[in-house]
């Protein structure tokens, strides 16, 4: 018991000491639980249990897991149907494409009742190029989504979805000025400069969550988990301690389409121009 209670203060003291201790150290025991789900030694649930009663230890001694803003999103998230794609509303794809042992993942979201709801969230493996851009061309279509916002490192996918919804692929011919201006107004398939813009995005997704402003339904496990093992340093994502990291680079840059006006978390600002793209009735 004494060995216990002494193990049991060291947590506490490195927790406060360094936040990002806890996130590690939880992130490395979930994974081998989950290691153990998969050879059938334990079940989900088990490991469901040990991770609330690490969260309950944690709210008793104030450390805090930064989890609160995403269970109100999920909670949000039971308010909505995914599968029902509103019509008359704004709508913004997050794609990070992936190549070989690299995940593509993709979000779509839409704005409705003052909320940025998720209607799809899904990582694929090793996908083909062509199979990718018809996909994505498809859910265009399908979801007749306003903003595509793409991570820039990728310009041979940019500019082949580009040619397939029928849009400039010249895209880099553009000044940075040009480009943004575009990116704000008519373009709909955006380069988004990760390597530049990756903090500030990260900075705007923490702060949309803080303002209650996102809803998450529970099918989006992938989601879910990727923002619960979400670890920040120094202003960046640490993609090694966060689970679904493709993921949640395509969840932040979906959401680059919504902005907050003022310290109202419903007031917000849609940057994309709905009656200007119409690409998806050609």
């Amino acid at each position: 018991m004494e060995s216990q209670w002494s193990n049991s203060k060291i947590f506490v003291e490195k927790t406060k000491d360094n936040q990002n201790w806890i996130f590690s150290n939880l992130i490395q025991y979930l994974q081998h639980h989950k290691e153990r789900v998969e050879k059938k030694e334990i079940s989900a649930r088990t490991v469901k249990n040990y991770y609330q009663a690490v969260k309950l230890f944690c709210e008793m001694n104030q450390i805090d897991l930064h989890t609160t803003e995403i269970e109100n999103a999920i909670a949000k998230g039971e308010n909505y149907d995914p599968d029902r794609a509103i019509e008359m509303c704004a709508k913004s794809m997050g794609i990070d494409p992936g190549w070989g042992s690299s995940p593509f993942g993709i979000i779509v979201t839409q704005f409705v009742d003052k909320l940025i709801q998720i209607v799809f969230a899904e990582e694929y493996e090793r996908p083909d190029f062509e199979d990718m851009v018809r996909k994505v061309s498809s859910m265009l279509h399908k979801y007749k989504i306003t903003k595509v916002y793409v991570d820039g490192s990728n310009p041979s996918f940019i500019n082949s979805l580009k040619r397939r919804i029928g849009e400039n692929p010249n895209y880099e011919e553009y000044t940075k000025e040009e480009l943004r201006n575009l990116i704000n107004g008519r373009m709909v398939v955006c380069p988004i400069n990760f390597a530049q813009k990756h903090r500030d995005m990260l900075m705007h997704t923490k702060l949309l969550f803080e303002r209650n402003a996102i809803a998450i339904n529970s099918r989006f496990s992938k989601l879910i988990t990727s923002l619960k093992t979400a670890v920040e340093n120094d202003g960046s994502l640490d993609k090694e301690s966060t689970a679904y990291n493709d993921i949640f680079d395509a969840f932040r840059l979906s959401l680059q389409n919504y902005s907050i006006k003022n310290t109202d978390s419903t007031d917000m600002l849609l940057k994309s121009i709905q009656s200007s793209n119409s690409f998806y009735n050609k």
